[in-house]
């Protein structure tokens, strides 16, 4: 995030920005409105990932030209980024969510694309299918197999209550019959001995 002009933001811009509280030690916490908006629709992992997706968010949403406006993920000067400057590589911002030329030359113009679309004179590549991002694959993998483990245990769960249920109906249904009979004739003669 920038401020605007040729300095990185600093924490009363970051307060602006986010609600919570904001400091080393609940990073972490920072919320974001269009975050929590998402989580409010829907809690289905890939349609939460299709929310950061570059056709839903539009560049407008993640970099907003001019001097101190707004509070998207990049604030510039109007001379864009790294004006005058050349990296040695293309690098890249959230395991790959956001990816930058590295020779951008102030050129701010954002695209849908993933890292291996960056060309050396790209200003930004956001994204268009977050399940290609690595962290976002590792997310989406380890949720498969939290979600497999789940419908075993409930499937065990099933099996044991239904097996369960069988055998207390086929005790009941025992001693609705002559089980029920002697047991209730045990009890008249133990009651009959106090």
């Amino acid at each position: 995030i920038s401020v605007g002009t040729n300095i990185p933001a600093e924490h009363n811009n970051l307060q602006e920005c986010f609600d919570g509280t904001i400091g080393p030690e609940t990073l972490y916490k920072i919320e974001d409105s269009r975050v929590k908006e998402s989580a409010k629709k829907s809690l289905q992992l890939h349609e939460a990932l299709s929310s950061i997706s570059f056709s839903s968010l539009g560049a407008e949403s993640i970099v907003e030209q001019g001097e101190n406006r707004g509070c998207n993920l990049m604030r510039t000067a109007d001379g864009g980024l790294l004006e005058g400057v050349c990296l040695n590589r293309n690098f890249t911002w959230g395991g790959g969510v956001m990816n930058f030329g590295y020779c951008t030359a102030g050129n701010i113009k954002i695209k849908g694309g993933e890292y291996g679309d960056v060309g050396s004179h790209d200003a930004v590549r956001w994204t268009k299918d977050p399940s290609k991002v690595s962290i976002f694959k590792d997310v989406i993998r380890l949720f498969a197999r939290f979600q497999e483990a789940k419908n075993a245990v409930m499937n065990k769960i099933k099996t044991t209550v239904d097996e369960l249920t069988k055998c207390i109906g086929h005790k009941e249904a025992e001693l609705t019959n002559d089980q029920l009979y002697e047991e209730f004739e045990a009890m008249q003669k133990y009651l009959g001995f106090l």
